[in-house]
C-alpha cells in the first residue's frame, strides 16, 4: 500500500500543496467521524 502511495505521490506536480492535501485529508477524516458519533448518539434513543 504504501509503494503505491509513493509512486502516486511522485507522478503529482511538483508546485501541489502538501500541506493543502493534508488540510483536506483531515478535514474528511473529521466529517466522517463527527457523522458517525451523531449516528451512534441518536441510535441509543430508540
Amino acid at each position: 500500500m504504501w509503494r503505491k502511495a509513493r509512486e502516486l505521490a511522485q507522478m503529482a506536480p511538483p508546485e501541489r500543496n502538501r500541506w493543502v492535501d493534508f488540510l483536506r485529508a483531515v478535514s474528511i477524516l473529521a466529517v466522517v467521524c463527527g457523522h458517525w458519533l451523531m449516528a451512534g448518539e441518536n441510535k441509543g434513543t430508540e
